[in-house]
This record gives structure tokens, C-alpha cells and sequence, in this order.
């Protein structure tokens, strides 16, 4: 196995120290935890720590430390061991900046090979030699720290080519990588990531403190995408290359006992989060969660349906699988289909293939017909909703909307529609902001456990985001 230099500093010391291990501290972590090792290690060698935070940071470095030496140890090719000592909560970056010093001379070696050797001509040396034993070597002694860590560590960073905070942007960055399970196909990759990663964060950072908004946002598995890349794998509404017909009327235009909230999850309409993955078909799972609840509502079975068979059979109505589509094609499928299949039956591959004519004839559930709502009208759309999910169209692109967090919604966006989703309720915030209640594709990562609340009545024509601009639901 290879090791980086910063690492085999690391091993070098344990080396030396490595005969302090006590039993306790040498049992494996499937004998006690590794949070049980690192108070044991905190008693032995008397560390104090300033805050939890830090002690969090200080158990993390000194987890990795572990899993170093017991990973070394157990390869069973070394003619050495290693073991915990009193640097196992340093990283490798700051025992150097802290416990070395040693300086390469300026001179060249060149210059060091042709000086003069003041034993050139004595005898061969004796095969073994120990001045310890000759009396000439004092005690071990311990230079400890010229200056503290954080200033050693601010002058191995200088010297690097880091600052402190691009530093806290690295180790920021790996605990993101080890959250996610993000592998990268080389270091040149790795970088540009991490500069993607860094953007991202910043931008969040510098939203969350102005303290202007209703929403909060944070980084999530999207954080080492560009915008860009953002918009092109995970959206994928298709705007009609004609206007939808103008819809004059609609089976709730009249309807009057409109509750003032609805929650579609606790009707038990509402399937569990899914996930798009990289493929733009937002507007199958949209489709999906709109007759999903449409069948619970009329049938009291929530039976979660499937995305793929739209994914790979539509395609005749005018959808493009994750290159794009339209609900109302994808309902127009299902009624000449005479139904679409169950998830089980016919599951999602985060790909486009190629219809599977049996499975997409196991029809689990039929509709008659679709409905489209009247484009830019709120009121219709919360008629609508009140009665069941529906699907509707949004501009969710945006930078905003990408690290989307917590809180209602109601930033910077426009109403040219990229994203399908399902409407699945609405409400009133605590702080007096109307809301609708939506239900993504990306996970529960993302948002509020995969869910978002948007402003409701933003006064922007066709909704905040264009949220009424495209809406539409299916009729059993």
C-alpha cells in the first residue's frame, strides 16, 4: 500500500512510541467503540478540549488515526507495528506543523557529495553498534511545541499554499464526499469538484446570514454541481411548443368549502419520497404522484406506480424519457395503454430503455381522462388541490432552489417552467406566509425530508416560480 508522505511522518512516530499501547487501548473496534478508545486515550494522555465542537473535530481525526493503525497492523507484511500515542487526535498536517522543524539546506547536494569525509579510510564498520549502551546517549527528552498547534498549523498552510479557511473547505469537502459516497476518477477531477463544492458553500453561507429570507439553505448531493450541470440532470419540464388550450371551465371552478389547509401525507394520498437520480424525468414522477393519490382517494389502497413504464413507453405522445416530457402526455399514455403498471411490477432504473410490453400491460390502474387547470389562476389551483394531489410545472432551477433547505420559499425566480413536481397540500406558516406544499423527486436529502413550501398568493402572475402556469390532474 502507498502512503503519502504526510502519512508515513504519522507512521514513523507511532513507531517510536508504539510500546505504550495498553491492553486496553490495543482491543479491536469489534471489542469496544471507537468513542469508548478515544475517552480512554482522553484519560491516558489528560487532553482537555475547549467546546463539543472541537471534541467532535478532535474524535473524527483520532477515528481515522485508529482505523490507520489497525488497517497497518493487520496487513501482517510490515516488520513493525503501530499504535496510539499522545499525537492520535493530530491530522498528519498539523503533527508536522507541529512536532518537525527540520530544514533542507539550501546548499546543494552536489556540493554535500564532493566535501571531503573525515572517516573515508577507517575500517569497516562492526555489524551491530547501540551508543546507549556505551553510556553516550541521554535520556529521551520532548521538545513538545515551539508554538501552539493552530500557529505551527498557520505556517505549514502558509508554506502549502493554504489558508486556514480553504483548509476548513478541504476537510468540509471530504466530510461531504463521505456523506454522499461521492468518488471522483482522479485528483484533476477531485480539485475541480472541490472548487464547485467551495462556490456552493459560500453561496449558502452568504444567504443564510443576511437574514432577509423566509427559507433557509444548506449544501446537500447537489453541492459539487455547477448551476448548470444542476438544470441539465435534474430537471427535465418540457415547455408545449403550443400554447395549452384555454380552459374556461373545470369540475371545481365552484367550489366553495375550501378547507384553509391540506396535508395529502396525512390522508395517506401521498407515497414516500423518490428519486429521479440523473435522469430528467421529473415529469413522470410528477404524473405518478398525482394518479398515486388520485387511486388512494378513491380506493383507500395507496399503491406507488411506476415511473419507468412512462419512462420507456411514452415516447410515441411526445415525451422524451430523460431528455424531457409532459404529464399530460404521460396521462394520455395511460388511457390508451388502458392503464400503467405497479413500481414492483415494472421498476425504476434511473435510465431510459426500451418498453417491456409485458409488464406494461399489468395494468394496476386505468383513468378515463386528464383535466388541465386555467392557466395563472391560484384559486383554481387551490380548489383543485383541495380535492386531491395534482401535477404541476415550476421554474426550479435556480441556485435558491438547488440547496433549498427549510422554510417557505420565496426567492429569486422566474415563471419559464424546467421542473415538474406534485402539488400536495397547502397552508399558512406560523409567521403568517400562505404556502403550497410540494413533493419532489430528489430524495430526502434535499428540502424539507424531499418536500418544499413555496409562497402561495405571491402576487406574481401564474405563481411564484410559475407554479400555476401548467397544472393538470388525472380523472379516474
Amino acid at each position: 500500500m502507498a502512503f503519502t508522505l504526510e502519512k508515513c511522518f504519522t507512521i514513523a512516530v507511532l513507531m517510536i512510541l508504539a510500546t505504550w499501547a495498553s491492553q486496553a487501548m490495543s482491543r479491536t473496534l469489534n471489542e469496544a467503540s471507537v468513542e469508548e478508545k478515544f475517552e480512554q486515550w482522553i484519560a491516558q494522555h489528560g487532553r482537555t478540549y475547549e467546546d463539543g465542537l472541537e471534541k467532535d473535530r478532535r474524535f473524527n481525526i483520532f477515528k481515522d488515526n485508529l482505523a490507520l493503525v489497525e488497517q497497518v497492523n493487520n496487513a501482517g507484511n510490515r516488520f513493525f507495528k503501530l499504535a496510539m500515542n499522545k499525537f492520535a487526535d493530530l491530522t498528519p498536517e498539523e503533527f508536522i506543523a507541529s512536532h518537525t522543524g527540520f530544514k533542507m539546506s539550501s546548499h546543494s547536494k552536489k556540493a554535500k557529495k564532493n566535501a571531503p569525509t573525515a572517516h573515508k579510510n577507517s575500517k569497516a564498520p562492526p555489524p551491530s553498534w547501540n551508543w546507549t549502551e556505551k553510556g553516550a546517549v541521554t535520556p529521551v527528552k520532548y521538545q513538545r511545541q515551539c508554538a501552539s498547534i493552530e500557529e505551527k498549523f498557520e505556517q505549514w498552510i502558509a508554506q502549502h499554499g493554504r489558508t486556514l479557511q480553504e483548509s476548513s473547505f478541504v476537510e468540509k469537502h471530504e466530510q461531504w464526499m463521505a456523506e454522499y459516497g461521492r468518488t471522483y476518477q482522479d485528483e484533476a477531477e477531485k480539485q475541480l469538484r472541490l472548487n464547485i463544492f467551495k462556490q456552493n458553500l459560500e453561496y449558502v453561507e452568504k444567504a443564510n446570514k443576511e437574514g432577509n429570507r423566509t427559507y433557509k439553505l444548506s449544501v446537500n448531493k447537489f453541492s459539487d454541481l455547477t448551476n448548470e450541470e444542476f438544470r441539465a440532470l435534474y430537471t427535465g419540464y418540457k415547455m408545449p411548443s403550443n400554447s395549452r388550450p384555454s380552459t374556461t371551465s373545470f369540475r371545481y371552478e365552484n367550489l366553495t368549502d375550501v378547507p384553509p389547509s391540506k396535508d395529502w401525507r396525512q390522508e395517506g394520498a401521498v407515497t414516500g419520497i423518490k428519486q429521479q437520480g440523473s435522469c430528467g424525468c421529473c415529469w413522470a414522477f410528477s404524473a405518478v404522484g398525482a394518479l398515486e393519490g388520485m387511486v388512494q382517494i378513491n380506493t383507500g389502497k395507496l399503491i406507488p406506480l411506476s415511473e419507468q413504464q412512462l419512462l420507456d413507453c411514452s415516447t410515441n405522445y411526445g415525451n422524451h424519457g430523460c431528455n424531457g416530457g409532459l404529464m399530460d402526455n404521460a396521462f394520455q399514455y395511460i388511457i390508451e395503454n388502458q392503464g400503467i403498471a405497479t413500481e414492483t411490477d415494472y421498476p425504476y432504473q434511473e435510465m431510459q430503455g426500451t418498453c417491456d410490453a409485458q409488464m406494461a400491460a399489468m395494468a394496476a390502474v386505468r383513468i378515463s381522462k386528464f383535466e388541465d387547470l386555467p392557466a395563472n389562476d391560484e384559486q383554481a389551483l387551490l380548489n383543485a388541490v383541495s380535492m386531491h394531489p395534482v401535477s404541476v410545472c415550476i421554474e426550479g432551477s435556480g441556485q435558491d432552489f438547488q440547496n433549498y433547505r427549510s422554510g417557505v420559499f420565496n426567492g429569486q425566480c422566474g415563471t419559464q417552467c424546467d421542473h415538474a413536481v406534485t402539488l400536495i397540500g397547502y397552508g399558512t406558516s406560523e409567521d403568517g406566509m400562505k404556502y403550497w406544499l410540494i413533493k419532489n423527486s430528489w430524495g430526502e436529502t434535499w428540502g424539507e425530508n424531499g418536500y418544499m413550501r413555496i409562497q402561495r398568493d405571491s402576487g406574481v402572475s401564474g405563481g411564484l416560480c410559475g407554479i400555476a402556469t401548467g397544472s393538470s390532474y388525472p380523472v379516474a
